[in-house]
């Protein structure tokens, strides 16, 4: 993507990015978070609307959840992947998404300074993931999702 936004219709708030310009939410500069280490890290993820999908998904947040400080499903990728961007997010990985779910919010995370892996570039998590995540934590986290069954979700 070259530009994106995302509106959050509930709150009015508008995140934006160009390619090269930073991310900003309602004229702010965003900047991602820093975690020092796994056991402080905040993911974010969603679930796919497959019963079966969902019940792989399910045991690979249980593998994950005794490594990371815990996981939250808020809803929206897009509005996931700003939370990432603002730092109210350390990471985010989905599988399964459409390329409007992730196309502005993964352009506003990877402007805010995030590691960005998007669908097909990521095999060790899985042909459709896609995955954001603050550099300090990125490498780390992207093993021990891989070695959670991230490719098998």
């Amino acid at each position: 993507s070259v530009a994106g936004a995302v509106v959050e219709p509930a709150s009015g708030r508008v995140w934006s990015a160009a390619r090269g310009q930073g991310a900003h939410l309602d004229g702010r500069r965003l900047a991602v978070s820093a975690p020092a280490a796994l056991e402080v890290t905040l993911v974010g993820t969603g679930f796919a609307y497959s019963p079966e999908r969902r019940r792989r998904q399910s045991r690979f947040a249980a593998s994950l959840l005794g490594q990371v400080r815990d996981i939250r499903r808020n809803g929206a990728a897009s509005l996931d992947l700003c939370a990432v961007a603002a730092g109210w997010l350390d990471a985010y990985v989905e599988h399964g998404l459409n390329r409007w779910d992730w196309a502005a919010g993964a352009l506003i995370a990877a402007e805010a300074g995030a590691e960005v892996l998007l669908p097909g570039s990521a095999p060790d998590l899985g042909a459709d993931a896609t995955y954001a995540a603050a550099p300090s934590i990125a490498e780390p986290l992207r093993k021990v999702l891989a070695g959670s069954g991230a490719a098998e979700v």
